[in-house]
Formats: C-alpha cells, sequence, structure tokens
C-alpha cells in the first residue's frame, strides 16, 4: 500500500530534484515503522531510533552543503543578500561579495570580484 504511494508521489515530481529522494525516504521508513509497529513494541523504540538518526542525517548533510550542487552560496544579510564562493577567504568581509549571483562564463573569487571564465 504505502509503495503504491511512493509510485503516485514520485510519478509527479522532478526524479532529479533532492525533494523528489526525501520524499521517497521518508514514505519508505513509514512503511517499515507501520510493518515493525505491527510486529512488535520493543522493535518500534530501535526504528524510532534508527528514523530519527537518518533524519537527522539529512538535515546535517543539507546544512553543511552536502546537496549544494552550486560553487556559491547564498548569505542573506537584512533585505539584501550576498553570493559568497564555496572558497571563501575568511578574512574578507561578507560586505565586500557580490549582490547577483554569477552569471555564465562568470565565478565569484574568494575575494569576492566577479571574474569572467572562458567555460
Amino acid at each position: 500500500m504505502a509503495m503504491s504511494y511512493v509510485m503516485q508521489i514520485t510519478s509527479h515530481h522532478n526524479p532529479r530534484g533532492c525533494r523528489h529522494r526525501t520524499v521517497v525516504a521518508v514514505l519508505f521508513l513509514i512503511q517499515v515503522l507501520i510493518s515493525f509497529i505491527m510486529a512488535s513494541k520493543n522493535k518500534l523504540k530501535y526504528v524510532l531510533i534508527a528514523t530519527v538518526l537518518v533524519m537527522a542525517g539529512f538535515a546535517m548533510a543539507d546544512a553543511l552543503g552536502y546537496f549544494n550542487s552550486k560553487s556559491y552560496t547564498k548569505v542573506s544579510k537584512g533585505s539584501h543578500a550576498h553570493y559568497v564562493p564555496n572558497s571563501r577567504d575568511p578574512d574578507v568581509s561578507i560586505d565586500r561579495f557580490p549582490k547577483r549571483p554569477p552569471g555564465p562564463n562568470e565565478k565569484i573569487s574568494p575575494n569576492g570580484k566577479m571574474i569572467k571564465t572562458n567555460d
């Protein structure tokens, strides 16, 4: 039953999207959780602990930028945002980085300058 629901959801989402994989993983964990609930309440405790650990792992990986495929990160600062490269020089203030994302054939240097590339 849960797998058919997973198939309905996955047919409507972009298969390359991170949210798609998260939805499938959560629905699979719910299905496993339901099957363990029917088996034993003692096993339920361990499944819940494992589920929380997996979810925390996904949250930690997302916070560390593991799922970020861009070479820069958008940093909100008040009413505007700065675009900071992943290779940022820690001695350079956030205010020195551009307020727009790099365009095609551009990248942001570690000190905040927009550089043309030949890619």
